[in-house]
């Protein structure tokens, strides 16, 4: 599929100093003199933050995520990670109208599952997913853009070849960067999304500050996470909801309705072994 990359091109900004980017072939251009920062596009996809760590988040895992996880309910019929996916699609579908022309940034997208969600619904908007690994990219990528069937190779977990069919989605684009510095103008979109990703960030308060940057006054932000800290110290932190609560009302968000909880379920073979995640769902508004 043939797309004018512009379109894309025209609502994002240098992560560094947020002014314009200019493209000339294969690379974006910072347009401030005094930043002059240069990043690379591969195929459709633009490249921030190339050099960044994506620990575990490399090809293996994210096919493993892609085919039993974000589309396990299409490749294997299991409804078992659903109750995240469809809360999350719920809290946006009640909060915009789906005829409006919104840009939406789903901050951490992993295979794009909720970008292409957003994308089907609300068919007049623009839709970026945001991950720092470029194999989950990849993944959202051929699943959201392409039109064709994507196959999946899930024999390492028992599981066989899937295949999912691509979407042939126009308005969703991934968009390689860091969740700590996301690569949008300030006060520029309607919705923010933020789905199981700062547990596993370096700086949980600056992900969430990013979102309040680049949304507009009175856009919202969907929020959700099992608060499973990867560096030690955020444990102390952010103990429980409330201090996460907390963080967001210190940011300057206002939360419109929140609720701890909601579990998430990963399948990890075809024997049935899984792992509950006990998730914290947050809808504030800016």
């Amino acid at each position: 599929m043939n797309r004018d990359i512009t379109t894309c091109i025209s609502k994002l900004a240098c992560p560094r100093c947020h002014s314009p980017l200019r493209k000339e072939s294969d690379t974006l251009h910072c347009t401030n003199p005094q930043c002059s920062t240069s990043y690379t596009i591969e195929g459709e996809i633009p490249f921030f933050a190339p050099d960044i760590d994506i620990g575990k988040y490399d090809e293996k895992y994210a096919n493993k995520y892609a085919g039993v996880w974000a589309y396990g309910y299409k490749t294997l019929h299991f409804g078992e990670d659903e109750s995240l996916y469809r809360t999350v699609n719920e809290l946006v579908l009640s909060s915009a109208f789906r005829d409006c022309e919104y840009t939406i940034v789903d901050a951490g997208c992993g295979v794009g599952r909720i970008s292409g969600d957003c994308g089907k619904n609300f068919e007049r908007s623009t839709v970026f997913g945001v991950d720092a690994s470029k194999h989950m990219l990849e993944w959202a990528h051929k699943i959201n853009v392409t039109d064709t069937p994507v196959e999946i190779s899930l024999s390492h977990m028992g599981f066989g070849k899937k295949t999912v069919q691509g979407m042939g989605l126009t308005n969703v684009w991934s968009v390689q960067a860091d969740v700590h510095a996301l690569p949008f103008p300030e006060n520029t979109v309607d919705i923010g999304l933020n789905i199981n990703v700062i547990d596993r960030a370096k700086d949980p308060r600056k992900v969430i500050s990013e979102v309040y940057r680049i949304l507009k006054k009175g856009g919202f932000f969907v929020f959700t996470n099992p608060l499973d800290w990867e560096n030690p110290h955020l444990w102390d932190e952010y103990p429980d909801a409330q201090s996460v609560l907390d963080m967001f009302t210190e940011v300057g968000f206002t939360i419109e309705e929140w609720f701890d909880g909601l579990y998430y379920r990963e399948i990890l073979d075809a024997r049935g072994s899984y792992e509950d995640w006990r998730t914290l769902v947050i809808r504030a508004r800016k």
